[in-house]
């Protein structure tokens, strides 16, 4: 009796590659460019920022929102192939407690990068003295064996800009 609550299910994970979206409109730049040291110098991942010329933040990648930072300038999303891309929106931004943006997804929400994840007020980081930067950031670099940024400088949102092969 009850044996179905016995069964083991195995999660398995997508082999990839994994695209990359560009998350604002505005100018994708490298992340050795971005003005913040810690993501600048890789300390957390690489990754890419887009100076945006408006305010919407569209998902990067193709996942669910396994976090959502209470000071909401900061989400997390894992891929299905079970990679973790951090989105951050400006620079020293945690200190504004949320204020400038408003996010529009929580944890759990599938999203791709047709997702609308947040509103960002550029005129509030603006009158701040804060770096606009969107930064994307693959915290799981061990899972990668390649990634490569396709386009740089002008860009959409939601335009593929990259893609990521899986370390096997």
């Amino acid at each position: 009796m009850f044996e179905f609550l016995k069964r083991v299910v195995k999660v398995t994970e997508k082999k990839g590659p994994v695209e990359l979206f560009a998350p604002v409109n505005g100018y994708v730049i490298p992340i050795g460019k971005v003005s913040d040291p810690v993501f600048a110098e890789k300390l957390i991942g690489d990754g890419y920022g887009v100076k945006p010329t408006d305010g919407k933040v569209y998902a990067p990648v193709s996942g669910t929102i396994s976090s959502v930072f209470q000071t909401k300038q900061t989400l997390g999303i894992r891929t299905p192939e079970g990679l973790e891309v951090m989105v951050h929106m400006g620079v020293n931004t945690a200190e504004l407690k949320g204020s400038p943006f408003e996010n529009h997804v929580q944890e759990g929400d599938k999203v791709t990068p047709e997702t609308l994840l947040s509103t960002m007020d550029l005129r509030a980081l603006k009158e701040a003295k804060k770096d606009n930067v969107v930064i994307v950031v693959i915290t799981s670099m061990n899972r990668v064996k390649d990634y490569t940024i396709s386009h740089q400088g002008d860009s959409t949102a939601k335009e593929k800009i990259g893609k990521i092969e899986l370390a096997r």
